[in-house]
């Protein structure tokens, strides 16, 4: 996030544009997701224009939980 220029907080929050950015989804796809209960976790502490921000731990998590074993298929 740093290396792409985001902002990044000290507990290591991003804005939710950066997050989609980070996640490779549109930021609305994001917003439909989290709308739905199957996007990433959020806090509604906003940021760098944004009203909801994204600890990259989180991001990372949630990207490991949907992770596929394509060796056991």
């Amino acid at each position: 996030a740093i290396q792409l220029g985001l902002t990044v907080t000290g507990d290591r929050r991003v804005s939710e544009a950066s997050a989609a950015l980070l996640l490779g989804y549109s930021k609305s796809h994001l917003k439909r997701m989290r709308q739905e209960g199957n996007g990433p976790v959020c806090f509604a502490v906003g940021m760098d224009g944004s009203r909801l921000s994204y600890r990259l731990n989180d991001l990372a998590s949630w990207i490991e939980a949907g992770r596929e074993d394509v060796r056991r298929r």
